[in-house]
């Protein structure tokens, strides 16, 4: 059996291609695909994540993969699709660990969807300010936020530890998509499956960006409240 990783990266869409896979597990059923309840949280796999985020580590109960791909594999279907982008962020030590792990039992192939740097930075600190985790200004933490985008240096642990054609990199560009939707384009480069009228698409913004005001309003807003 085959096993699609889609790592992310966050902001890259993963929410609303998250929903659009758990909303449409009938349909992927049918065309031999299954999307897993197991390690489940807001219709992602973040629980089977090897990579833990500290301030989650008392939170949820993880998974190593040496204990969820067996119960992965017990299914008729000959492709399972995980979706989680916390594992976009795994060290590069614990890569290749989990990659043999997984391959013990599966053909493993990754998806990521990579966006530009400058686009991906301003987006991931709008999320940070709407969770509330960001206080600081964006112009003192610009530089090191870039150093987290080095694309080559994040794919090179998934390319070493994989075989050549395994990793999917798709470019996070609407005018790029398949169709001109990201759902249409990970069917497409992942399974060469076209969205039809089988599939349910929604047309809502599944999340949404604050302005500029109100971004930096929420911002000083996060100065002031620590709950």
């Amino acid at each position: 059996k085959t096993l699609y990783l889609h790592i992310g990266m966050g902001k890259t869409g993963t929410t609303a291609l998250q929903l659009f896979f758990a909303d449409n597990r009938h349909a992927l059923e049918q065309q031999g695909i299954l999307y897993p309840k197991l390690g489940e949280v807001s219709s992602a796999h973040h629980k089977l994540s090897p990579h833990v985020p500290r301030f989650l580590e008392q939170t949820w109960n993880f998974m190593s993969a040496s204990d969820w791909a067996p119960q992965v594999a017990n299914t008729r279907c000959q492709c399972i699709l995980l979706s989680s982008e916390l594992i976009s962020r795994t060290s590069p030590e614990k890569v290749g660990p989990f990659c043999d792990s997984v391959r013990a039992l599966f053909d493993l192939k990754v998806v990521i969807y990579v966006r530009r740097q400058d686009d991906i930075v301003m987006a991931s600190y709008n999320q940070q300010i709407k969770a509330g985790l960001q206080k600081r200004r964006v112009d003192l933490i610009y530089r090191k936020q870039v150093e987290r985008f080095d694309y080559p240096k994040i794919l090179a642990p998934w390319a070493d530890s994989l075989e050549p054609g395994k990793v999917i990199v798709r470019p996070y560009e609407k005018q790029q998509f398949h169709g001109g939707d990201i759902r249409h384009d990970f069917l497409r480069h992942a399974f060469q499956v076209d969205v039809d009228d089988s599939f349910t698409v929604s047309q809502e913004n599944s999340n949404p960006r604050l302005s500029l005001g109100a971004s930096e309003y929420k911002r000083m807003v996060n100065c002031l409240v620590e709950d």
